[in-house]
């Protein structure tokens, strides 16, 4: 599919500036792929195991990470290691995040899928029509979206707003 290919040309160059830490990457075809310094104390290996893992790690970032581990579209010799990884090399992972998203997705999407009244109302069913009980999950007695001060550590959520 086009679209994983785009995504693995993409993806794979920016891998190529890995400042910290070492990345082998199998792909499903058994390619090996290395990025960073193999000397670092840090590596970590990620073994593709699904094709639509790179085009989740290029439309949703470090949630598409995330995501795709959860699925199983990858695994990892060290799920913590591959977190630290990431977050030592952030400035690459945030280059991840979005980019087809804001690109060819959202071109399609107001190309072919018109927002009408119905669908404007079903997505605000979907994400804002919830109900109390969903929010009493989370919020305080008052449902009241606020930040808290705690002062001691066994202060309630309420006396701490």
């Amino acid at each position: 599919m086009l679209i994983y290919k785009l995504s693995d040309l993409i993806v794979f160059s920016l891998l190529k500036n890995i400042k910290h830490g070492h990345l082998e990457v199998i792909k499903m075809n058994g390619e090996v792929l290395k990025f960073g310094d193999p000397n670092e104390i840090l590596k970590v290996l990620l073994e593709i195991k699904d094709e639509s893992f790179i085009y989740n790690l290029i439309k949703s970032g470090s949630v598409g990470l995330g995501e795709s581990y959860m699925k199983g579209l990858f695994t990892t010799n060290n799920l913590s290691d591959l977190i630290e990884l990431t977050a030592r090399n952030i400035g690459i992972i945030y280059k991840f995040s979005g980019i087809l998203d804001l690109t060819i997705i959202n071109y399609i999407k107001r190309k072919f899928i018109k927002n009408t009244k119905t669908r404007s109302k079903e997505n605000i069913a979907r994400h804002y029509d919830l109900g109390n009980d969903f929010f009493s999950l989370w919020l305080d007695k008052s449902l009241t979206y606020s930040s808290a001060i705690f002062k001691e550590p066994d202060q309630d959520l309420f006396e701490a707003q």
